[in-house]
């Protein structure tokens, strides 16, 4: 999957949301509680697209200026984003896969990795191995936790500057948003598709017609200054 996608698919999640809030009205009272817990899942995943969009849309621009200073090419665009890329994740702090005690993913996935030309195995060097696993701090996109993304961004101050100068308002990301929506989104979580009722439990006093409308404004916002950015 390309890094583009990640902001359709932040687009396509919205639109879909902004269908069912439509029908909240028109709902029993049983199946307008279902129907709030299925926007705010959904809205969880256009959060999650666009942090990865605008982490890779950073990320493979300062590659892409290292490579030219090297007399080197780049293209953002012809990557995938299980990819790896060393200067990509020295940046950001962020690699496609995780490490689980001390040993990464990718290892595991590697006999499972094809080149799209020749359909033979890709391996990951014994130098990447070792970067990979001693790297303190990595941060992973499948492990579906945005708000540490997110968080990733705001602690690393050079990424955060990069992505975010000075006068830019982007909710939740630079600027406060309501404790409701804020807890909405702190407290979201793919396991909650598996009706975890511990989970469930922890947003659903915050989970209303109200402040369900306030985290879908905040989803437009930062989907519509995503668009701006591309």
């Amino acid at each position: 999957m390309k890094y583009r996608e990640y902001l359709d698919t932040a687009q396509r999640h919205l639109a879909t949301c902004k269908k069912f809030v439509k029908t909240i009205n028109e709902s029993e009272i049983a199946d307008k509680k279902n129907l709030l817990k299925d926007i705010y899942y959904l809205s969880g995943y256009i959060f999650e697209a666009i942090t990865v969009f605008i982490i890779y849309k950073t990320g493979y621009s300062h590659v892409r200026d290292l490579y030219k200073m090297q007399g080197k090419v780049f293209e953002p665009d012809k990557h995938d984003v299980d990819e790896f890329i060393k200067e990509f994740t020295q940046f950001t702090k962020v690699d496609y896969y995780p490490v689980y005690n001390g040993v990464t993913k990718r290892i595991y996935l590697g006999s499972r990795m094809r080149d799209r030309k020749t359909g033979k195995k890709l391996k990951i060097s014994d130098d990447d191995k070792k970067f990979l696993n001693e790297f303190v701090g990595l941060n992973a996109i499948e492990q579906h936790h945005f708000v540490d993304l997110i968080e990733n961004i705001k602690n690393n101050k050079e990424l955060f500057n990069v992505i975010f100068p000075p006068s830019e308002d982007v909710p939740f990301f630079v600027t406060p948003v309501t404790i409701e929506v804020e807890t909405l989104i702190r407290g979201w979580s793919s396991g909650l598709r598996y009706s975890d009722a511990l989970l469930w439990k922890k947003i659903e006093k915050d989970l209303n017609e109200s402040s369900l409308k306030d985290l879908l404004d905040v989803c437009q916002e930062i989907v519509f200054y995503s668009y701006q950015k591309n």
